[in-house]
């Protein structure tokens, strides 16, 4: 009788894999789940390590108000602290630097002189980003993340602004999904991708942007589910590596809670 049950357990776990098989039912191994679990682990560690910089920051230069080398002392501290970031420096809302880590900025010279539209978002009451995006794929797309500072009385008198470099980001990542065939996305609360290791994308809207125009599963993957559930998993068609096909990619996302906002963290594979 005990051979009888397991041969009909056994049936049952192969007919349930059968059908799934044929409706086309995919998820993630064990071992993808687990390499998530440490990405999710090492991204949060690096944001919130950001956002505590930017409020020691905030706090600091109401104390230090009025002694330029001061706040550059210690912008340069938290810039030396940190492997992810190029610099830190301050503006004002003329869009003169006022402070900087790295001496190459002239204080007073205009910060965004350059594709000015791209960085209206930074000029905002809470955090803002930007990440210009470039069609040279030789270019090395950089996050741009800013935070007001405020005195006692709310008043916003500067922006703190950090300049995050993605080849350290890339580097943290491959070294947790090297061996396994995942790539992993960051998204904010409107679609916008802040990461993607394929760099191209970065800085992309997934919902408005030309290059999703032609997949409705992945705008709508984006727009319905990712953007708006804590966490979960979905499929949508997309270009494979290499952009020679599209191919059915598996994708699983989870929330993490950052820079005044959430961030969407997402791991997906191409699946056959």
């Amino acid at each position: 009788m005990k051979n009888v049950k397991i041969i009909l357990v056994f049936a049952i776990m192969l007919l349930v894999t059968n059908v799934f098989s044929a409706i086309g039912y995919e998820t993630f191994t064990v071992q993808e789940n687990e390499v998530f679990t440490k990405v999710l682990v090492k991204v949060s560690r690096e944001f919130k390590s950001l956002d505590r910089i930017f409020d020691i920051i905030e706090r600091n230069y109401n104390n230090y108000l009025g002694n330029t080398g001061m706040i550059n002392n210690l912008l340069n501290f938290h810039l030396s602290s940190n492997e992810c970031l190029n610099n830190i420096l301050i503006y004002n809302d003329k869009n003169e630097i006022t402070n900087t880590a790295k001496a190459q900025y002239n204080i007073g010279a205009q910060l965004f002189s350059d594709n000015q539209g791209a960085f209206d978002n930074l000029f905002g009451d809470t955090y803002g980003f930007s990440i210009p995006v470039k069609t040279d794929r030789s270019y090395i797309p950089v996050i741009y993340i800013t935070k007001p500072i405020k005195d006692s009385n709310g008043r916003i008198i500067g922006r703190i602004l950090m300049s995050v470099d993605t080849l350290k980001i890339t580097a943290n990542i491959s070294s947790i999904i090297s061996n396994y065939d995942i790539n992993i996305v960051i998204c904010d609360n409107f679609g916008t991708l802040v990461y993607d290791l394929d760099m191209e994308e970065i800085g992309r809207n997934t919902l408005t942007d030309p290059m999703y125009k032609n997949f409705t599963e992945l705008r709508e993957l984006f727009e319905k589910r990712i953007i708006v559930e804590k966490n979960g998993e979905g499929s949508y068609s997309f270009y494979s590596t290499g952009m020679n096909q599209t191919q059915k990619k598996l994708v699983k996302w989870n929330t993490l809670e950052v820079f005044g906002g959430k961030l969407k963290v997402c791991m997906n594979s191409e699946r056959n």
